[in-house]
């Protein structure tokens, strides 16, 4: 069974091993963070704020960007001597609900991002969205009436 998950996706600890035998050195791994960091960053979340002359960069609630900008607190490493990224980029990032998925029942999502130190924008994203959108219906995980948010 757990063969199966790994070849479909689902993780093994495998990673969690590699990490805990990996003799990479510490500068190794800060110029690899410097690296991702700067790729994220410089040329990323900031090259395409700036060539679209745009504040925020709006995605799925479950894309990849979220994780660019918050890392979910994960670290590039698995050793406790070496430096952690638990953000790649350290940006501002928002959750914005939108509905619940049909099948599932599951909520969903946008997510929002913006530069760091420009939080505002941030907050004035979600408070347009929440004025001109209508209310969405609370999860039946969450909340079993038929209440709206």
């Amino acid at each position: 069974m757990i063969a199966q998950l790994t070849e479909i996706g689902h993780p093994d600890q495998n990673a969690l091993i590699k990490g805990a035998e990996d003799t990479s050195t510490d500068e190794y791994v800060k110029s690899v963070q410097t690296h991702v960091q700067d790729l994220a960053r410089a040329q990323g979340i900031d090259k395409a704020l700036n060539e679209h002359g745009v504040d925020v960069i709006v995605a799925p609630g479950d894309s990849p960007i979220t994780s660019l900008t918050t890392s979910a607190g994960k670290s590039l490493t698995t050793r406790p001597r070496q430096p952690r990224a638990d953000c790649i980029v350290e940006y501002p990032v928002a959750a914005v609900p939108v509905g619940v998925l049909s099948l599932y029942g599951r909520p969903h999502g946008l997510s929002v991002l913006t530069r760091a130190g420009n939080e505002e924008k941030l907050m004035q994203f979600m408070f347009a969205f929440h004025n001109t959108f209508p209310s969405r219906p609370i999860p039946q995980n969450l909340d079993k009436s038929e209440s709206v948010l």
